[in-house]
């Protein structure tokens, strides 16, 4: 999952450069608001604003969460996203796929609801993750995978 490493590479020198609270996490383990005590998932990458939350068993106060979406795993990462929905600080929710250049994105509104449908990010657009004050060009995400060479900036 090259996405995953190189969005976390990006996300972390874009939080480092600006002194930013803020860390990215591989495959940190989040609590659901539905079941919290028996529900734990496990998305491709996280974020939380939290101090020290390095090294904790659970992200605490995740603001954005992030899934890789292959081909084998659709279900499963649905199911996951529909659940990331019910934690209150996560303000956005990516979906990043491994067969094309697109990142679905869901960001929760002002009033606290979350869109019926995703925001489709694909080739020659900015990824903009509002929660943390991040922007890229998508192509940069896929810049070192195989899909990089079919996307440019």
């Amino acid at each position: 999952m090259a996405e995953s490493s190189r969005l976390a590479n990006l996300i972390d020198s874009s939080l480092s450069a600006r002194a930013s609270p803020c860390d990215v996490l591989t495959e940190p383990g989040v609590a659901t608001r539905v079941r919290a005590n028996i529900n734990v998932r496990v998305p491709d990458l996280g974020v939380t604003c939290v101090p020290d939350a390095v090294g904790e068993q659970l992200l605490p106060d995740p603001v954005l969460l992030m899934e890789i979406l292959s081909p084998t795993n659709v279900a499963d990462t649905w199911e996951n996203v529909w659940s990331y929905c019910t934690i209150p600080s996560v303000r956005e929710i990516a979906v990043v796929h491994s067969t094309r250049v697109l990142v679905e994105l869901l960001r929760r509104g002002p009033d606290g609801h979350w869109p019926e449908e995703t925001e489709k990010i694909g080739p020659g657009a900015p990824l903009t993750f509002e929660s943390i004050e991040f922007s890229c060009p998508l192509a940069e995400v896929y810049a070192r995978t195989h899909l990089g060479r079919r996307v440019k900036g």
